[in-house]
């Protein structure tokens, strides 16, 4: 008998409740639930829900809960609730980051705040030590370039599992507005021993993350050299106009130059793990911005999933309603309207799932007409087509087994920049810019993995029935009611 089992029959028992009701309430068969809570038979996401919210009427919240992780770890076994759990951890710390980044971004970043906001218990004095000498050379570096008038150069490559370190680049790049940065580069390539899996979500988030603030980020490409400069003692290193800090895998020790002439030749080095702008589109598939993803075979949709802050309204555009906002003026405008037209079709014909929050669609509604609200092309809005996209978005749902879920409160394990979508074997990010023919351009960034692609969807398919979450019906009249308040307001 599993745990889930004997905690269902403990509750069962314990609210003298009976197999026979439930079955009857659920419209399942009484035999059926008996082997479910004897443990001889499995049950799927659907029937459990409905036995869910039968229990909800009768059982206090906690026992709730517990039975919900319970019975996730029985469905996704093991090792994939392990990834689960990974996921929804990773994610509320970058929720987290951008929270404390929208708190401080009028302060001037400082370490030692930094470090006590965050009670400092997490990191050593070795770290700490590393933590101060890398800002105050990312600092130094952004600070001269400014003075001379070139854009800073940053290389940097460290663990991701230094997540204090990397949270405070992430502060100071955000903080210096240095995006768009063709010399600043962000190499993933984490190692989790023993778990190849948790390796490849690590290194997929922390390139979302990076991606999210608008920094181009870059896979660790194997070949002899990279795998020569790995296999010494310093495999990590922040690179600049005027300094070199090479670090060890256990960030315990660290050493400084500012000989030139080593500088070139890490520098050569770390151009051949990048191996360029051109090598970095070619692997994510997103070598022209006007290709987008329609040549990438997305003809077999199958479990969407989407990871997200806001409500994401760009998959409700129709041609019609690209005509009406997209800039008369934007180059190449009959064709992307195509294009995007052709690829929002697609998945709207498919089964997609969806988070909302009532924050978002405030968001989404009441911000300036004119602002880059769809992530594409400085579209322009109306009142009257917002209402319109939500409308469709409400018919969509209504008339679809996709599910849509509406949070219970605004404390959501996503930061408010990262849009991940994907399909059963490929996941995509629209998050980076990257420069194409002279001009920044959203980049929709396609990356091959059924890995990837698996977790991230079970992960959604965790969050959505959890207890953060309204059910499919609750957020529908949820999203009726905020359309309603909204064509009053407009009238």
């Amino acid at each position: 008998m599993s745990d889930f089992s004997s905690l269902l029959g403990g509750i069962i028992k314990s609210n003298n409740l009976s197999v026979y009701s439930l079955a009857r309430d659920i419209q399942c068969g009484r035999t059926w639930l008996q082997k479910i809570v004897s443990g001889e038979r499995h049950i799927d996401f659907k029937n459990f829900m409905s036995l869910y919210n039968i229990l909800a009427n009768y059982v206090e919240s906690t026992s709730l809960w517990y039975l919900y992780e319970n019975f996730a770890l029985d469905y996704f076994g093991q090792k994939e609730y392990h990834i689960i759990s990974y996921i929804k951890s990773r994610l509320s710390e970058t929720k987290e980051l951008s929270d404390y980044i929208k708190e401080k971004q009028d302060k001037e970043f400082c370490i030692d705040e930094y470090l006590l906001d965050h009670s400092g218990a997490e990191i050593g004095d070795n770290e700490r030590a590393l933590a101060v000498s890398i800002c105050k050379t990312i600092l130094s570096e952004i600070e001269q370039s400014r003075i001379n008038g070139h854009n800073p150069i940053l290389y940097i490559k460290i663990p991701s599992n230094w997540k204090h370190i990397k949270n405070m680049i992430l502060i100071i790049l955000n903080e210096t507005n240095i995006r768009n940065n063709e010399n600043f580069k962000y190499v993933v390539n984490s190692q989790f021993d023993h778990e190849a899996e948790l390796t490849q979500i690590e290194n997929f988030l922390t390139a979302t993350e990076f991606a999210s603030y608008g920094y181009n980020v870059y896979k660790s490409m194997v070949s002899s050299d990279v795998q020569k400069m790995e296999d010494t003692i310093f495999p990590y290193y922040i690179i600049t106009g005027s300094k070199i800090t090479l670090i060890t895998d256990d960030g315990r020790a660290f050493v400084e130059s500012v000989d030139t002439e080593l500088m070139r030749k890490i520098s050569l080095k770390f151009e051949k793990i990048v191996s360029g702008r051109e090598s970095f589109l070619q692997n994510l598939n997103a070598d022209m911005y006007s290709s987008v993803v329609l040549d990438r075979n997305i003809s077999a949709i199958d479990d969407f999933f989407e990871i997200s802050n806001r409500i994401n309204v760009s998959k409700f555009y129709t041609k019609d309603l690209l005509r009406q906002i997209m800039p008369l003026e934007y180059l190449d405008r009959d064709f992307m309207i195509e294009t995007l037209d052709m690829f929002y079709r697609k998945i709207r014909n498919s089964k997609t799932s969806m988070y909302f929050n009532i924050n978002s669609i405030r968001h989404f509604m009441e911000s300036d007409e004119t602002k880059n609200e769809g992530g594409y092309f400085n579209l322009k809005f109306t009142p009257d087509i917002k209402i319109e996209i939500l409308k469709s978005a409400l018919e969509y749902y209504e008339n679809s087994e996709s599910e849509i879920h509406m949070l219970k409160s605004n404390q959501y394990l996503a930061s408010d920049n990262i849009y991940i979508f994907g399909w059963s074997e490929k996941i995509i990010c629209i998050t980076n810019y990257l420069h194409c023919k002279d001009k920044n351009v959203d980049a929709m960034a396609v990356i091959d993995s059924p890995g990837i692609s698996r977790h991230m969807s079970n992960y959604n398919t965790y969050m959505m029935n959890s207890h953060i979450c309204l059910d499919k019906n609750s957020s529908l009249v949820v999203l009726k009611n905020i359309i309603k308040s909204y064509e009053t307001d407009f009238e």
